[in-house]
């Protein structure tokens, strides 16, 4: 470690070097790096050079030593002072006291009492510059460790593990600008990348994702993370108005990434919410959203939940003329008529925007 940084200060000249000589300094753990004459010089060397340690006569013209221990207790803290003086008072060493100094010498100071007293204070330097060191450690792996925290943080938020309350608290404590008077949640995922080539697939998800932070992040304020097999977008929304904003760049991100990545990128977009604990309802909505292509079979890249939900939710089937007719063509007709009649039957279904799950029911009484 480097030798600490020790002024002595004493309007004598030649005490000053007296003390200098006194004891090999270097070994102690030290290096003088200023000798003056009084408080003011002193304090100009503290300003130019951080000084770990002052060895300061008291009686000193223009600045005393007790004025001059105040001041550098009170800019310069973690800076040790030791006063030392030719009269014992009592009075000296109770404002010494109170100034938080390091020791008060009486003079003449041997060698013996530097060496005890500086030994000292290299334990409780080396001790502060240790744990100093260490909380520059802590702060640098949380701040490494921020982006991973933060994530986190979102993905309980995407799960709906997190109160408004728990959800404010580690916005705040995490450092980010996330609040915000509505929240919307947006889904990409990749269309027709085959499941055999693993290592190509989680490449083009990390390109997408990388292409869709710098695009997002810099014209909405969002943040955008892998999370399981699919890229999510929370978007802060000025108003529930500024969902339709949204909807729009996350419709360029699509047709980018199927530009830049020769995939089909498929998104969708889950409906706005004003409170941080529906973040999780709106990630629910964009899957859903996405489910609907399904139904609808639309060719949009984007899909918004409210431009395809039925606007009345019912969990019973709507009676369907087609499911009859595709009876009657299997008993009677030929297999073309059958094969027009259950398009006919997938129009109906498209065109009566039913919900995924009455589509899935219908699928499942036509099957039976």
């Amino acid at each position: 470690m480097d030798l600490y940084k020790l002024a002595l200060v004493d309007d004598e000249e030649d005490v000053r070097v007296s003390i200098e000589k006194k004891v090999d300094w270097n070994a102690l753990g030290f290096e003088v790096v200023g000798s003056v004459s009084n408080g003011e010089e002193a304090l100009e060397l503290a300003e130019q050079t951080h000084l770990d340690a002052v060895m300061t006569d008291i009686k000193m013209p223009f600045m005393d030593g007790l004025t001059l221990c105040g001041k550098l207790k009170e800019n310069y803290k973690n800076t040790k002072v030791v006063l030392y003086s030719g009269f014992d008072d009592f009075e000296l060493a109770r404002e010494a006291i109170h100034l938080e100094a390091e020791e008060y010498l009486l003079k003449p100071i041997s060698a013996k009492d530097l060496e005890n007293v500086f030994g000292k204070i290299k334990e409780n330097l080396d001790r502060e510059f240790d744990e100093r060191r260490n909380m520059e450690n802590l702060y640098d792996f949380y701040q490494k460790s921020l982006p991973m925290m933060r994530e986190h943080l979102l993905t309980g938020m995407l799960e709906g593990r997190l109160s408004e309350e728990q959800a404010q608290t580690m916005i705040v404590s995490y450092g980010m600008d996330f609040i915000a008077p509505y929240y919307a949640v947006g889904v990409f995922r990749l269309s027709g990348v085959g499941n055999k080539d693993i290592l190509k697939t989680q490449m083009l998800q990390f390109s997408l994702l990388n292409l869709a932070k710098e695009y997002l992040e810099k014209n909405i304020k969002s943040y955008t993370f892998m999370y399981i097999d699919s890229i999510v977008t929370i978007a802060r929304l000025e108003n529930a108005e500024a969902i339709q904003e949204f909807v729009y760049h996350m419709d360029q991100v699509c047709k980018m990434g199927t530009r830049v990545l020769a995939v089909n990128v498929l998104a969708g977009v889950g409906l706005a919410y004003n409170s941080l604990d529906k973040i999780a309802v709106s990630y629910e909505d964009a899957k859903e959203a996405l489910e609907y292509r399904l139904v609808i079979g639309s060719d949009a890249q984007v899909i918004y939940l409210n431009d395809v939900e039925p606007k009345t939710k019912t969990d019973f089937l709507p009676e369907l003329q087609g499911l009859g007719a595709i009876i009657h063509s299997m008993k009677f007709g030929g297999k073309e008529e059958v094969a027009v009649v259950i398009a006919e039957y997938a129009k109906e279904l498209k065109e009566g925007m039913v919900s995924v799950q009455q589509c899935q029911l219908a699928f499942m009484e036509t099957m039976t």
